[in-house]
């Protein structure tokens, strides 16, 4: 699934992508907890990794 949500304020495309969960190829599942204009960073169980957003969703991430 690919998150691209144009068209949005940006204010409204921070809140649909906050607490979103995502799963990752080798760390497994996370949520989303900071979004920036360019980057997203997503708390795991093991640690919390920074995302160029919207390529993420290219190549590393999958909505959940």
């Amino acid at each position: 699934m690919f998150v691209m949500l144009k068209g949005y304020p940006k204010k409204e495309q921070e809140m649909d992508l906050l607490n979103l969960k995502v799963k990752h190829k080798t760390l497994g599942i996370g949520e989303i907890v900071k979004v920036e204009e360019k980057y997203i960073t997503v708390a795991f169980a093991c640690r919390a990794t920074r995302f160029m957003y919207p390529s993420a969703f290219e190549t590393f991430l999958q909505a959940i």
